[in-house]
C-alpha cells in the first residue's frame, strides 16, 4: 500500500498473497510481469501481449484501438 501511494500508481491494484495461484492469474493465464493488456475506449480488452512487448510490437494495436469509431454518413 505505501509503494502504491508513493509510486502514485493510478491503477487499481490487487495483491492476495496467492502469487500466480490467485483469481485473476487464473481467469486470465496471467504468467509473466509485465503483463500488458490494451484496452479498447468501451473497456474491452483489444490485446494481450505477454513479457514486455517492444514500441514496434505495440504500435499495430494501438492504432487499432485509436482510431475514432467511422461513423455512419447517409
Amino acid at each position: 500500500v505505501k509503494f502504491v501511494k508513493v509510486a502514485d500508481l493510478p491503477w487499481p491494484q490487487y495483491y492476495d498473497g496467492k502469487g500466480w495461484a490467485n483469481q485473476w492469474a487464473r481467469a486470465f493465464a496471467i504468467n509473466s510481469i509485465p503483463s500488458p493488456w490494451l484496452i479498447d475506449r468501451e473497456g474491452k480488452v483489444s490485446t494481450y501481449l505477454p513479457g514486455q512487448p517492444t514500441a514496434e510490437q505495440l504500435e499495430p494495436h494501438i492504432q487499432k484501438i485509436a482510431r475514432p469509431a467511422a461513423t455512419a454518413r447517409g
